[in-house]
């Protein structure tokens, strides 16, 4: 499973999420504003859930 923290105004963010829906990679969007403490963006977790 792809997690992809990211914030609305974030460039690197938006060319993330294009890149893995070019490559058909499905993925979980989570906002960064509901992560205390975050101070970059985009963050990537990748699990083998």
């Amino acid at each position: 499973m792809i997690k992809v923290i990211t914030s609305p105004t974030c460039g690197y963010c938006h060319a993330l999420i294009d890149w893995l829906e070019q490559k058909n990679l499905e993925y979980v969007e989570l906002d960064a504003s509901n992560f205390p403490g975050i101070s970059a963006v985009p963050i990537t977790i990748i699990t083998d859930e």
